[in-house]
This record gives structure tokens, C-alpha cells and sequence, in this order.
């Protein structure tokens, strides 16, 4: 039978480290709603423009999938990127657009 129940060792840090796992992602999504609303209704985008580029920001958002999948426990390793490097790529690249769309 399967217990449900967390070790003590892991407790909150494990609770932690799960969030920063998914902080990336969370940011991600939130800057391309963001994205969508700022382009649809203060930079007036054509909604068919809109659409398609929708599903161009939605596979560049993805990319940053890589920086929260890891194959290990282990909170750093050499090779991983920091959550927080992460978010602040994710919210460049959206400002980024933004300015794009602006010219």
C-alpha cells in the first residue's frame, strides 16, 4: 500500500523546492496573458494578426519549459539555470515584444 504521508526530511524545504520548480512556468504564463491583453487592447493589434502570433508566443513561452524540468532532486547543479534567471528572461523577452509591436 502507498503512503501518502511526506517525510519529515523533505517537509517544508520539499514544499519549497516544488514551487521553484514550477516558478518559471507560472511566470511565463502570466506574462504571455499579459502579452495578449497589452497588444489586443492598448496596442490595438488586428485580431487575425493577433491570433497568429498568439500561437508563435505560445511555443516561445514553452521553451522555457527546459529551465524547470529536471531530471534530479538535486535543488542547483552546474548546469541548471537559476528560477529566478528564468523569470527574468521570460519578462525581458515579453517587454521585448511589446516594444516590437510598439514600433
Amino acid at each position: 500500500m502507498t503512503n501518502l504521508t511526506t517525510s519529515d526530511k523533505k517537509g517544508w524545504a520539499g514544499l519549497s523546492f516544488q514551487i521553484k520548480k514550477q516558478q518559471v512556468i507560472l511566470t511565463a504564463s502570466i506574462c504571455l496573458i499579459a502579452l495578449v491583453i497589452v497588444l489586443k487592447n492598448v496596442l490595438m493589434v488586428p485580431q487575425d494578426v493577433l491570433l497568429r502570433d498568439t500561437v508563435i508566443f505560445i511555443v516561445i513561452y514553452l521553451g522555457f519549459l527546459s529551465f524547470t524540468l529536471r531530471t534530479g532532486d538535486t535543488e542547483t547543479t552546474s548546469g541548471n539555470v537559476s528560477p529566478l534567471v528564468g523569470d527574468l528572461l521570460v519578462v525581458l523577452i515579453t517587454l521585448a515584444i511589446i516594444a516590437v509591436y510598439a514600433l
